[in-house]
């Protein structure tokens, strides 16, 4: 996580639409504040295809924290990607460090046709 902090944020998807801001500035907002809050970890959404393929594209470049793409290990953007990974696992201790566990992070896209836009 950012900074050694003991707290861990994650957004689940559906981050850059539908969010009114993105239907003009394609995302870049969105993304300045998810680098500038920050967000540890983003997974894809359905709505992410709400936005245009290119600008998608561009959103994914920008971003600084780790994007878990677990079954999407395929598409163009992860090949080359400074920021998607498939999984991560964190360990998580308690405050006085007696119990240690490990917690694994994956996300998941459906292909199902009726989620996504035409």
């Amino acid at each position: 996580p950012f900074g050694g902090s003991q707290t861990v944020s994650m957004l689940t998807g559906d981050f850059l639409m539908p969010y009114l801001l993105s239907t003009v500035d394609r995302g870049h907002s969105m993304m300045t504040m998810l680098n500038e809050t920050p967000i540890d970890y983003l997974t894809w959404g359905n709505h992410e295809d709400d936005l245009g393929h290119a600008d998608v594209m561009r959103c994914e470049r920008q971003y600084r924290g780790v994007w878990i793409n677990s079954n999407m290990t395929d598409h163009e953007s992860f090949a080359n990607s400074t920021c998607q990974k498939e999984f991560e696992v964190l360990e998580v201790r308690s405050a006085d460090g007696s119990n240690v566990r490990k917690v694994g992070l994956a996300a998941v896209l459906s292909n199902e046709p009726g989620l996504y836009k035409p």
